[in-house]
């Protein structure tokens, strides 16, 4: 069994509405990932009287969620790109920019405005640097971090189409980063540990054992084992924090593709599906303005009492950065229409 390509794209701002085929059981595995950070990992932070809520289960939880969503993404770039043509790399560029880029720059002068982060961390952000020059933006930092991998997907999938030369990038990758790390300034250690996740992703497709690894039950029980005990061995280590971080990359790598080759699987009703799809629409913007929004709220106004503070967060703050996400989705949506269609006419003109 392998994955069927999908044409959504994690960073997509279009709906199922828009005549592409949806695949639910990925829609469903960004969505579970958003709610988790935005309503759990990152709500419970802003509770003043609460800390309990960071333990080894619960970061372990985080890690893994962001691992998924970072294969999924290097997975559907290399199932709906070939880049056979500069002409097709240079419009999986455009689509980028105009779908990702530029609502995380919007996003990144919202949190300097509203005096979310510093200047110059944002700066770094929006340079895309904030992973090699520390420290990266709260938050936006998992934004910067896959247009990190976007601009390197066009080289790793023509290279993923020879095993040789795919293996040869994961080491080149990690040589350049593991040369940064020590001549340059420290690399930021979950660089370090998603990008195995995302080459995998890419790698998934191109290589075509995906499925073959998913069926071999017994390939795949040796390899968990080989991965949890790399894991657990290294997550107290005494090594640097590159070679801790890197050394978390199999166990990663592993419960991602062993995650979205069952949620690939996933059947839902129609009614179901559009719920998924249209919340998978929104979890960009979601991800990008929660931080303010939770901020402004809690500035204002917060209970004393941690019961209180809970049914605030949950009743009041966290529906309006549904609402938010909603309206910045769909104002972005228009005026990236708009710049479509005056890019077309000016180009026609030419």
């Amino acid at each position: 069994m392998s994955i069927s390509c999908s044409e959504v794209d994690l960073s997509a701002t279009t709906t199922g509405a828009s005549g592409k085929v949806r695949n639910v059981g990925l829609d469903l595995l960004r969505v579970v990932m958003i709610l988790w950070i935005v309503g759990i990992w990152h709500l419970l932070g802003f509770t003043a009287t609460y800390r309990g809520y960071k333990t080894e289960l619960t970061n372990a939880i985080t890690t893994v969620a962001l691992a998924v969503f970072v294969y999924v993404s290097g997975y559907l770039v290399s199932c709906n790109h070939s880049f056979t043509s500069i002409k097709s790399v240079a419009d999986y560029f455009i689509k980028r920019a105009l779908r990702l880029y530029a609502l995380f720059c919007i996003a990144a002068l919202v949190y300097w405005l509203l005096n979310v982060d510093d200047f110059y961390v944002l700066i770094r952000g929006v340079t895309l640097v904030a992973m090699l020059i520390p420290r990266p933006p709260w938050t936006l930092w998992f934004v910067v971090m896959i247009l990190n991998f976007s601009i390197i997907a066009p080289a790793l999938v023509l290279m993923s189409k020879r095993k040789f030369y795919a293996v040869l990038s994961l080491a080149v990758g990690i040589a350049l980063l593991a040369a940064w790390n020590v001549f340059v300034c420290k690399v930021d250690g979950r660089l370090v540990m998603y990008f195995p996740v995302f080459w995998l992703g890419v790698l998934a497709v191109r290589g075509g054992f995906h499925g073959k690894l998913v069926q071999g039950r017994g390939r795949t029980l040796i390899l968990s084992a080989i991965a949890c005990a790399a894991y657990l061995l290294f997550r107290r280590s005494g090594e640097s924090a590159f070679v801790v971080s890197l050394l978390k990359a199999p166990f990663l790598m592993l419960v991602s593709i062993l995650t979205v080759s069952q949620a690939e699987r996933l059947k839902v009703g129609k009614r179901a599906s559009r719920v998924i799809a249209y919340l998978a629409w929104i979890s960009f913007a979601l991800y990008l303005f929660h931080r303010p929004v939770f901020l402004m709220f809690t500035r204002t106004y917060m209970p004393s009492q941690f019961i209180f503070q809970l049914a605030y967060l949950y009743l009041v703050v966290l529906p309006v950065c549904v609402l938010t996400a909603i309206i910045v989705q769909l104002i972005y949506e228009c005026g990236e229409r708009m710049v479509r269609s005056f890019c077309l006419k000016l180009f026609r003109g030419v």
